[in-house]
């Protein structure tokens, strides 16, 4: 036999599906061994027999009618499924193909080729329990994939949400921070400006674009340092702060255009670590301005009672000068002459002190310590004690340690006295004054007498 016959013969039997070579009648010519694998025909009981004894009588008039087509023309046939009994009696399912060679001289016969329907059937229970499997697992993964798209649109929703609050936090706290009276800058700890307010820029003239946004702090205090009087303590100032970053400080700027601005700076932090410092600065202009008004109201107003008060006080000593000259214009004794003429001395003398005791009020003449009389001091001023009364029984003599003016303030003031200044003398003198409410006087006696007494524990001690 031919080697290549013999080889192909062999790929035949060997061959997955029933191959078969039948006649135009239908007569088995030749089957491979596969057929007796499949069906447990032996080949010898196969071969010569009618392919229509082995397939089922309800499908033998339909494989008779598709054979009978297959042998009037040329070539393959579609494929059409057969029921085939085997060796045991059961129908197998097969699918036929059949192709007609009857005219090839080297074939002469119809090629049969039967493929077996159980293993494809299981195959596809196979194939369709995968897909049922996969379908579900299919399901399953598109059922998290929708439940977890859900998650994100909703966890999407709070972060705009989030993000939308956070953003209407930001422009009311820049709102807020725009419409304070403080101008605010704040300086990264790497030297940037991250953020100032609008009326930082108002009160430094400073232009409002962008180019102010993440400015270097030097080029920033180039700006403003020229419109301060002193720059240079100023910038030291600023360059000492940033060389302790956790050091405050507070100050006042003085400008050339005669501003003023409180200035206050402290570290931004950002839980324990500093991450930066806030600079805060005040115009105080107007305020100063109106503090020195008021300070120079009060200075007017305290002038305006100074005068009166001296007008007052020499007012009544020429008051004593004009009745003593107008005894002597009447020719008095020269015994009475002598003594009118000492008391003119005296009231003369008296207004040397009135001008000592302004010297000391404004501080103009030291404050000198000597032993003071009061009897003496109270008793010279008799004339003019119309209401008061020392009573004054034999005792020691009564004296203090007090400046020259001071005595003389005691005994021009003490008669205006208001009434707890008399409690006050007897405390501090140890004595006790009786008087009778008087006229009200503004003298500049009366303060300075109150003077004294506030004063009597720094500068006197009972002798």
């Amino acid at each position: 036999m031919d080697p290549a016959h013999g080889s192909f013969r062999a790929i035949v039997d060997r061959a997955p599906d029933v191959i078969a070579l039948i006649d135009a009648e239908g007569l088995v010519n030749y089957v491979n061994d596969h057929a007796e694998r499949i069906l447990g025909h032996p080949k010898s009981s196969v071969e010569g027999r009618s392919i229509f004894d082995f397939i089922h009588p309800e499908d033998t008039s339909r494989a008779a009618q598709e054979y009978n087509h297959t042998t009037q023309e040329p070539g393959e046939r579609i494929p059409l499924v057969l029921r085939l009994r085997d060796l045991w009696g059961n129908w197998v399912p097969f699918e036929i193909s059949a192709n007609n060679q009857l005219k090839d001289a080297a074939v002469r016969a119809v090629i049969f080729v039967a493929r077996d329907l159980r293993f494809r059937d299981q195959v596809q229970e196979v194939i369709l329990r995968l897909n049922d499997d996969n379908k579900q697992a299919a399901e399953e993964r598109v059922t998290a994939l929708a439940r977890t798209n859900a998650e994100l649109r909703i966890e999407v929703q709070a972060r705009r949400q989030a993000e939308s609050r956070l953003e209407n936090t930001i422009s009311l706290l820049n709102a807020t921070l725009d419409s304070t009276a403080d101008g605010i800058l704040v300086i990264s700890k790497d030297g940037k400006v991250s953020s100032c307010n609008r009326k930082f820029i108002e009160m430094w003239g400073l232009s409002c674009d962008s180019s102010l946004d993440n400015a270097n702090d030097q080029s920033l205090l180039t700006k403003v340092a020229n419109q301060l009087i002193a720059p240079d303590e100023f910038l030291e100032k600023v360059n000492s702060l940033y060389a302790d970053a956790a050091a405050t400080s507070f100050d006042v700027l003085h400008f050339k255009d005669q501003r003023i601005f409180e200035r206050y700076s402290q570290p931004q932090q950002l839980g324990d670590s500093i991450v930066g410092r806030v600079w805060s600065f005040r115009d105080v202009t107007k305020a100063r301005q109106i503090e020195l008004e008021l300070r120079q109201a009060q200075k007017m107003e305290a002038l305006g009672r100074l005068a009166g008060g001296i007008a007052h006080d020499f007012n009544n000593l020429l008051m004593l000068v004009s009745g003593y000259t107008m005894q002597l214009l009447e020719h008095p004794p020269l015994s009475e002459a002598d003594g009118i003429c000492q008391q003119i001395l005296s009231i003369a003398k008296r207004a040397a002190s009135v001008t000592r005791q302004l010297l000391a009020f404004s501080r103009k003449l030291p404050e000198e310590l000597v032993t003071v009389d009061l009897n003496t001091a109270v008793g010279a001023r008799q004339q003019l004690l119309v209401v008061l009364q020392l009573r004054q029984p034999a005792q020691p003599a009564l004296s203090s340690r007090a400046t020259s003016a001071a005595k003389h303030q005691l005994a021009v003031g003490v008669e205006e006295l208001p009434a707890g200044g008399v409690q006050v003398a007897n405390r501090v003198f140890n004595r006790k004054v009786q008087r009778q409410p008087p006229p009200r006087r503004r003298g500049i006696g009366r303060a300075q007498a109150m003077g004294v007494l506030e004063q009597r524990g720094r500068i006197g001690r009972r002798g």
